[in-house]
């Protein structure tokens, strides 16, 4: 039967053989399915190691390459480099005394390669664990300790101390590096907040409702992965960031309209503006792919969603159409999500940013053209960044009144008049994911 480590081993080695590009969340499912990993606790732990190897993932190989020359490091077979990062972060970061990390990895590395290699392995990291981090790090410039303590790309340490400034850039960076609070909402168009929470109740799962919102909640502890949950594979419990609904609240969809879902894939906005709507009226929802749209179709479907129309078209081009209400819901960097998805932070760049910004804005100058007289657009994307935010409806700003919606939130950075009507949504002041939401009218 294969270790959690094992397994962990091969799915690092599928990310980094995709670039750093995939989704680890996407890894680990088509991993554990198409091996059909069953055993809740090798799953859980191997996704554990996976997600807390990857956001660690520069600092790990600044301490493995300090002992193993940079090419031959690059040159180690994939599993044996995977498996010394897996080991590295527990002696170092993770690190449980009643777990003989070491011997651990030596027998799995010898099992695979022999002895000669498994002594090799287990000499790096007697030396990873004895080396200093914390006196390493006073020798590099600010950035760089920034980079290796908290574990972000420098590029990440420099854009957040430009926006932030340097103690809440620290605030953010460490949120980003603990585990993300998981926010359900309850399908009620499929039961009611009762029933949901007596399912969740009797599958071993405690949750606290949220103060604002009563069909969200806060999940507290569960027996079961809630993937595997019944509630949550009948679509009575769906997971979604609190962030991301408030988006949908900012909207206010009401019954009978007709609403624009701009960018919506995979669906979970969408499925929330029907239950608001109580599955009346009607939402064209567009997306420029065939696949995704077919995945958000099934999923609305099983969520017993009735109200929506599928559209392949590309929000930048539609031209038909007049709608209530529209929601913009972005492609972006993701610079929001980090705490849930940490792969994101190695791939992220400026030119990513930019082309984001440009796409938001051709996305938000169209879709205004498709607004009724008198009708509400609600703008967001799940970033921290300004591009991706302030500067897209800056170029927007004299065709439109900003209305400041009632949902929960910050104001938008200094610098631009019309930010105190905005909302802002970070990680570690609400909670939630990073987001942006701006809500507004035809001047």
């Amino acid at each position: 039967m294969i270790t959690s480590r094992e397994l962990t081993a091969d799915m690092l080695t599928q990310f980094e053989s995709n670039k750093k590009n995939a989704s680890l969340r996407a890894i680990f499912q088509n991993t554990v399915g198409s091996a059909n990993i069953l055993d809740i606790p090798v799953r859980t732990s191997s996704f554990g190691l996976m997600i807390e190897t990857v956001k660690r993932y520069n600092t790990i190989d600044y301490l493995l390459i300090r002992f193993i020359k940079k090419r031959r490091f690059r040159e180690l077979d994939p599993f044996l480099r995977n498996m010394l990062r897996i080991a590295t972060l527990e002696l170092k970061f993770n690190y449980d005394p009643t777990v003989n990390v070491k011997d651990i990895v030596y027998k799995l590395i010898s099992k695979k390669w022999g002895k000669d290699v498994a002594k090799y392995a287990k000499n790096i990291l007697k030396k990873v664990t004895e080396f200093n981090l914390e006196e390493a790090l006073k020798k590099l410039d600010q950035n760089e300790q920034m980079s290796l303590k908290y574990f972000h790309p420098t590029y990440l340490v420099t854009k957040f101390v430009k926006i932030f400034g340097r103690d809440e850039a620290l605030d953010l960076m460490q949120k980003n590096n603990e585990q993300k609070t998981v926010w359900l909402r309850v399908n009620t168009l499929k039961c009611s907040i009762e029933e949901a929470v007596q399912a969740l109740r009797e599958e071993g799962t405690s949750v606290e409702q949220d103060r604002t919102y009563p069909e969200i909640f806060k999940l507290i502890e569960t027996k079961t992965p809630i993937p595997l949950t019944p509630t949550f594979k009948d679509r009575v419990i769906i997971v979604q960031d609190k962030a991301s609904m408030a988006a949908v609240y900012a909207l206010d969809p009401k019954p009978g309209e007709h609403i624009l879902d701009a960018c919506a894939a995979p669906g979970m906005k969408t499925a929330l503006i029907s239950q608001k709507m109580r599955n009346t009226g009607l939402i064209t929802a567009v997306d420029n792919n065939q696949a995704r749209l077919n995945r958000m179709q099934e999923l609305l479907e099983l969520s017993g969603v009735e109200n929506v129309e599928y559209k392949l078209d590309d929000s930048r081009k539609l031209s038909e159409g007049e709608y209530d209400k529209i929601l913009v819901d972005a492609p972006c960097s993701s610079s929001g999500v980090i705490q849930s998805s940490p792969e994101i932070k190695w791939r992220l760049n400026q030119n990513q940013v930019d082309l984001y910004s440009s796409i938001q804005k051709d996305l938000l100058k169209n879709t205004l053209k498709l607004l009724k007289k008198g009708s509400t657009l609600v703008f967001s994307t799940c970033s921290v960044f300004p591009e991706e935010g302030e500067q897209v409806i800056e170029k927007i700003i004299e065709k439109v009144n900003i209305i400041k919606p009632k949902t929960l939130g910050s104001e938008g950075y200094e610098g631009y008049a019309f930010s105190p009507k905005l909302k802002r949504l970070f990680p570690h002041k609400h909670d939630t994911q990073g987001f942006f939401i701006c809500k507004m009218k035809l001047k």
